[in-house]
């Protein structure tokens, strides 16, 4: 890895300004910035196989898909954490690493929305295209746990069996449509 970086992949902002040629966004938005870029046209984004988009590249190298950092601190260039560096007072985003959301959003929920219930959800909706009335065991109550819950329940899953050995989970899991409840910690050694 590449320092000095500024980490962080999950979040959401409030658009300070824009570059002259950005269209789509003005000052005041709320955005997620996202580490996988969207063109909307490539032959991977209308593909249904894929979703990584060949002009808006996933980058790791700490820096923008065109080589540059938009960050530095005292004349010293920082590397960025894929393209969106969440964990800084402020970050400069490519407007295709960015998505609007509603304006009336909470904040500080926001975030949730960004990587971890997303790939959750979307593991249940388009991976594993969860059927009506099966059953579905998700290990984990976290973030990425509540959004396979999620989806599950609206793909129609009839038995959403939630596992997690925090008891708090159970209620965050049943608002999101969990029917059952195994903590390993209550269970018998066997």
């Amino acid at each position: 890895p590449l320092f000095p970086r500024v980490l962080g992949h999950e979040g959401v902002g409030v658009v300070e300004s824009v570059g002259d040629e950005v269209k789509e966004f003005k000052e005041g938005d709320i955005v997620i910035p996202t580490y996988i870029g969207e063109c909307k046209k490539c032959e991977n984004r209308t593909s249904e196989m894929a979703n990584l988009c060949l002009k808006h590249p996933f980058t790791i190298n700490g820096l923008m898909p065109d080589g540059s950092s938009r960050m530095s601190i005292r004349g010293q260039k920082l590397y960025h954490l894929f393209t969106c560096s969440t964990m800084a007072e402020y970050t400069v985003v490519d407007a295709n690493y960015a998505v609007k959301v509603d304006p009336g959003i909470d904040l500080s929920l926001a975030g949730f929305l960004s990587c971890g219930y997303s790939s959750g959800f979307g593991a249940a909706w388009k991976e594993f295209k969860v059927e009506k009335g099966s059953s579905v065991a998700v290990f984990g109550l976290g973030a990425v746990g509540l959004g396979v819950v999620d989806g599950a329940r609206i793909q129609g899953a009839a038995k959403i069996i939630g596992i997690d050995k925090n008891p708090c989970r159970k209620d965050k899991g049943e608002a999101f449509g969990m029917t059952d409840f195994i903590n390993p910690a209550d269970e018998p050694n066997k």
